[in-house]
């Protein structure tokens, strides 16, 4: 996860960054590339909130959706144990919620 933290809910998703794409990303496995969620800002950020443009994969449309009502937010400042993400219900409801610090992964 390029050195950084990686975080799970409930529903078994990983928040974690992926290097090749300079993006922290959320999806079933912290080891795929592949991503329902994902930031588009390209800053290689240290931290999930520090990051921006997040979008949301759209199954019926195939393409990645733009949510301006998602957020992404510490509980405490960063470096974050539970990180909040809310907003895209709607099209992926198993990648929200109250994402926790997995301990030994990075």
């Amino acid at each position: 996860a390029g050195g950084r933290d990686v975080y799970q809910n409930q529903r078994s998703r990983f928040l974690y960054y992926w290097p090749e794409f300079r993006a922290w990303q959320i999806s079933s496995s912290y080891e795929k590339r592949m991503s329902l969620v994902s930031s588009f800002g390209g800053t290689a950020a240290a931290c999930p909130t520090y990051d921006s443009d997040w979008r949301v994969w759209n199954d019926l449309g195939w393409r990645w959706t733009p949510v301006s009502a998602l957020t992404v937010q510490c509980r405490q400042p960063c470096p974050c144990n539970d990180v909040v993400v809310s907003g895209g219900e709607g099209l992926q409801s198993s990648s929200m919620g109250i994402f926790s610090r997995v301990d030994g992964v990075t």
